[in-house]
């Protein structure tokens, strides 16, 4: 007996156990919303990893994996003599290239489709405060074409006040430019009037700084600008041409200095000779150590996580970010390969331990269990008891998940929302004519859609309270966190590992806007939110919380509405919106009301608004017209003929 009960306790164990770990980085906030994407799309589609990135900036990065706070760290700037005598086995490994762009606020004298331009020279003055009003006859001559002229105002130069790789790098291309520039570094002393200067934290906050001052100039990284609408400012290159930023410039850049890898695999861009190479473009490294792993899973899976990243070409393309060219990635694998972890004293390459780390795929895992506990058991008792163990064994395994499901439901209840509330909706577009397709390639997207969403859930601090079919009903304390998190699930789903037959289908294939640019790829959702007072009530059986309410309906039917890749709210949820968040958060500003339709179990058409992620910006009016709520349209509404919206009052 005492066999048969150490061999049910073995097999229980080990396959019961979960990986449950968790890989950290920090660094560089350039790549913040990258990152984003990237460790969300990697933790979704590798169930029990979970990677977590923080943006610090770039000395924080380098500070950290240092000192073994953190499994890597990111920077724009490379490793010195003295980092590398302190820890010999510190690696940096180019990951990302990416344009930091000047931006200015000219607002009211550049027309449509005006480009500003400056050569490299006019920059380097302009931040020497050596130039010092935009009306100089010098800026003038570089942009004949300004109609309205110039305003008559001082420069105003917005900087960063925190050590980044961003300062390193921008203040590094001044140097390129004139070798009188002596400022370069993370934290330089800028020259000049401390009156023509504004600090600012991070990226983000030059973006601030600059929209809201006329005459203000900065730097930062291109998407940021993109998203927030700041004009970009062309520099005009040696052979006289006005060239912009974008991915294709910076990766002329990357092909163009390939070769000029050095055997600390370091490369920098700003040599480049290309005529169409973004003159202040960089690379960001992941960091790491070599040698100083001593959780050898950790470090095989940090490995994994950075194999996976030089793969996810199509992630960094729709961010604006540029792949790795072929040699270079190549490099990066190679010395991957070489990376440790220490065990029981000795060290060893994490490249060996696939087996020993990979999990079981979920079929073999299914042959696997009751494999196990036959062979556990008839070593000790024979074929008679193993019978017996086996049908025990699914008994209280079945009886322990249960348990367990209920306890963590109880824990969860105690944390739900309740009062008032962001109620939220999604629903995946074109669904059934998915399945009926592609049924097993959908099952397996579906798998990966709800690992996805649920893990966001908890991310941003919501509540899952129903999943039904391919639908989740979430709710949060603030409307803010149910934003982001809508944000988070658009931008996410892009970069998910879908079925390859999946995206040949219409409704999920790649939809690209006017421009080229990918908008949308593999499942579609839609989501709709409504905010208000919700009653709450907890399911006596299952413990779990469930909401009833107009507000809930009104969610749902908000959600109904919408097209895959949109975001629906309703206009309490709007409300709240502007007045707790517009203000002062820049990210929750890309708002656009549609106008008031009929939906079905209200008297009066509801008023309807869109709102997109600063990511997908170009969202906004891409959609048609929302879809019709047939039952409310023939019920007699007001609203006029079916999905007419309503003028604003």
């Amino acid at each position: 007996m005492a066999a048969l009960v150490r061999s049910y306790l073995f097999v229980s164990v080990l396959f019961n156990m979960t990986l449950g770990l968790v890989v950290t980085g920090t660094g560089s906030s350039l790549i913040r919303h990258l990152e984003w994407i990237l460790t969300t799309a990697y933790t979704a589609s590798h169930p029990g990893v979970e990677v977590r990135y923080s943006a610090m900036g770039s000395p924080a990065g380098k500070q950290s994996v240092a000192d073994l706070e953190v499994d890597y760290g990111a920077s724009e700037s490379s490793l010195n003599e003295e980092d590398y005598e302190r820890l010999p086995d510190l690696q940096m490994l180019p990951m990302f290239a990416s344009p930091v762009v000047i931006v200015c606020n000219l607002e009211g004298f550049l027309g449509e489709g005006v480009h500003f331009n400056l050569t490299r020279e006019l920059l380097v003055q302009i931040f020497a405060d050596n130039l010092t009003a935009w009306r100089d006859e010098r800026l003038l001559a570089a942009n004949p074409g300004l109609v309205n002229g110039l305003p008559n105002l001082p420069i105003l130069r917005v900087v960063r006040d925190s050590a980044s790789g961003t300062n390193e790098l921008f203040t590094s291309a001044l140097a390129h430019f004139d070798p009188s520039w002596t400022a370069v570094g993370s934290l330089p002393t800028w020259p000049g009037r401390h009156s023509t200067l504004r600090h600012a934290k991070l990226t983000k906050d030059v973006a601030k700084v600059v929209l809201c001052n006329r005459g203000a100039i900065g730097y930062l990284g291109l998407d940021t600008a993109e998203v927030l609408g700041i004009t970009i400012v062309d520099i005009v290159q040696p052979d006289g041409r006005a060239l912009s930023p974008s991915a294709e410039s910076v990766h002329r850049a990357m092909d163009d200095m390939s070769t000029a890898l050095n055997e600390r695999l370091a490369i920098n861009l700003l040599g480049s000779t290309s005529p169409d190479a973004w003159p202040i473009s960089g690379y960001t490294y992941y960091l790491v150590r070599m040698e100083s792993g001593t959780s050898c899973e950790r470090v095989y899976w940090l490995r994994n996580y950075i194999q996976w990243c030089t793969e996810a070409g199509g992630i960094l393309e729709i961010e604006g970010f540029s792949r790795l060219p072929r040699t270079v990635r190549e490099q990066v694998l190679k010395r991957l390969d070489d990376l440790s972890c220490l065990e029981h004293g000795k060290v060893i390459r994490v490249a060996s331990l696939r087996e020993r780390y990979e999990p079981l795929p979920p079929e073999k895992a299914r042959v696997a269990i009751p494999l196990a506990l036959v062979i556990g058991v008839c070593l000790g008792v024979g074929v008679l008891i193993a019978t017996t163990a086996a049908v025990g064994f699914v008994i209280l395994r079945k009886y322990r998940t249960q348990s367990l499901q209920l306890r963590a439901n109880e824990e969860e209840a105690l944390r739900a929302p309740r009062g008032h509330l962001a109620v939220l909706f999604t629903d995946i577009e074109s669904s059934t004519a998915l399945w009926n397709e592609h049924p097993t390639e959908m099952r397996n997207a579906l798998s990966l859609h709800n690992r996805f969403l649920s893990h966001l859930i908890k991310q941003h601090g919501g509540y899952e309270a129903k999943k039904e079919g391919d639908a989740f009903m979430c709710c949060f304390h603030e409307i803010g966190e149910a934003l982001r998190f809508s944000f988070r699930v658009q931008d996410g789903l892009n970069g998910l590992e879908w079925p390859a037959k999946i995206l040949t289908h219409g409704a999920a294939a790649p939809v690209k806007d006017d421009h080229g640019r990918i908008l949308m790829v593999g499942l579609r959702v839609r989501i709709g939110i409504s905010w208000g007072l919700v009653e709450a009530l907890t399911d006596e059986v299952t413990h779990r919380v469930d909401y009833f309410g107009a507000v809930v309906n009104l969610a749902a039917r908000v959600s109904a509405l919408g097209h895959g890749g949109q975001t629906l709210l309703s206009e309490s949820a709007s409300q709240e919106l502007r007045e707790q968040y517009v203000a002062s958060d820049p990210e929750l500003r890309l708002i656009r009301f549609l106008g008031a339709y009929p939906v079905h179990g209200f008297q009066q058409p509801q008023r309807v608004f869109e709102i997109t992620g600063p990511l997908q910006v170009q969202k906004l009016g891409f959609f048609p017209e929302l879809r019709v709520d047939k039952r409310a349209s023939q019920s007699g509404s007001s609203c006029g003929e079916p999905g007419t919206p309503l003028p604003p009052p």
